[in-house]
This record gives structure tokens, sequence and C-alpha cells, in this order.
């Protein structure tokens, strides 16, 4: 988002409309089959500057993605976690949201499309998505599970293969049977159980042995 730190305020709200635009029309038509003309068309603006400021609809993919990464911590911020909150509380409350985002209809969207298209290219767009997405947020986890390390609280091995493993342990058990078009109980009863029993088995299984 270092784009949006040089624009006016009005130039923000149409970087913004962009990549909303842009997000939307690679939801239903797919990366391959979504044109940079046609979200030009559903954004405004001009095709040449689209071209200027992303490079390629390659470096498009990756901006939404990114917006849409700092949006979802913009929201974490604004609840006022920080690095002196206990890891079971700050695995409750990243992992709730997390989860609301992962079972939303957009993600399940998101996730088709990346399987259908993501290894084409020599699977660019799978590995924007893995770093830009996935990646970022595993990153977020991992400086939690850094500190709590540092205060002896618990003991892993590799950090961020932690966060990985916490990240999908949490996401599977819905997302991918709603990919593949299998139906799911999502209801909030049924998350927060979830995510409660994971985070249990997570921090339990971490701890520092005496």
């Amino acid at each position: 988002m270092e784009k949006c730190a040089k624009l006016t305020p009005k130039g923000v709200l149409r970087y913004e409309k962009l990549l909303n635009s842009a997000a939307d029309l690679f939801l239903k038509s797919g990366f391959e089959k979504a044109s940079m003309q046609e979200i030009v068309n559903l954004s405004g603006g001009s095709l040449s500057t689209i071209y200027k400021i992303f490079g390629n609809k390659e470096g498009l993919f990756r901006a939404v993605l990114e917006f849409k990464t700092t949006k979802l911590f913009e929201d974490l911020d604004q609840r006022g976690i920080d690095d002196e909150e206990d890891l079971e509380s700050f695995l409750l409350i990243v992992g709730k949201h997390f989860l609301d985002l992962t079972t939303s209809d957009d993600a399940v969207l998101f996730h088709r499309l990346i399987v259908s298209e993501g290894f084409r290219n020599d699977a660019k767009l799978g590995r924007l998505f893995a770093e830009s997405a996935i990646g970022d947020f595993a990153k977020r986890i991992a400086t939690h599970l850094k500190i709590a390390q540092d205060k002896g609280l618990i003991e892993v091995e590799d950090i961020l293969l932690a966060s990985h493993q916490f990240i999908h342990a949490l996401k599977d058990p819905f997302l991918f049977r709603r990919v593949l078009g299998v139906p799911v109980e999502i209801s909030e009863e049924i998350k927060e159980k979830a995510l409660r029993q994971l985070v249990r088995i997570f921090t339990k299984g971490c701890a520092k042995q005496s």
C-alpha cells in the first residue's frame, strides 16, 4: 500500500475502487479471462494508467492481494492487539478473524480461482497468493510466537512452519471441502468450538516442558 501514501484522498478512493473492481472481476471471470480493459470499464480511468502503475495483470493481481491483506491487518490492529497479548488470547482473536474471512463466499471463490489457474505460467499466480495472502498472515502469527518463545513460554523448532500449521489446521476443515462443493456447517457455534479446540491443542503442545 505504499502507492496510497503518495496519493491525494480522492486518488486513494480511485485506487481502492480499481483494486476492488479488479478483485470482483477476477472472482467472477477467473484470472485468465479477466481483461484489463473490462477492469477499466468497471473502475474508470485509463488502460495506460493501469499498465503504468502495475506493469501487467500479474502486478495488478499482486496489488489486489496486498490490498485485501492490508485491510485485514488494519481491522486486527483496530482491535488493539499488541505484543503484550498472551499467546492464547492472541490466537483466539486472530484465529476468529481469519476463520471469519476464510469461510466467506469470496474466500471460497478466491481459492477455487487459485486451484484452477494457480499452476499456469510457471505457477506465478499460486506463488503470488501464497506469498501475499497466506504468507503475510503466517508472518504475523510467527512474530507473536517468537515473542512467546523469547519469553520462555513455548518451545518451537521452526516458528514460521508452526505458524503455517496453525493456519491450515484452522481453515482446512471448513474451506477445503467448500472449495470442492461439499456442504459444510459453518455456524458461529461450530467455528468457535473449532477455534478454541485448536488453540488449546496448539498452545499446550507448544508449551515449554519444565
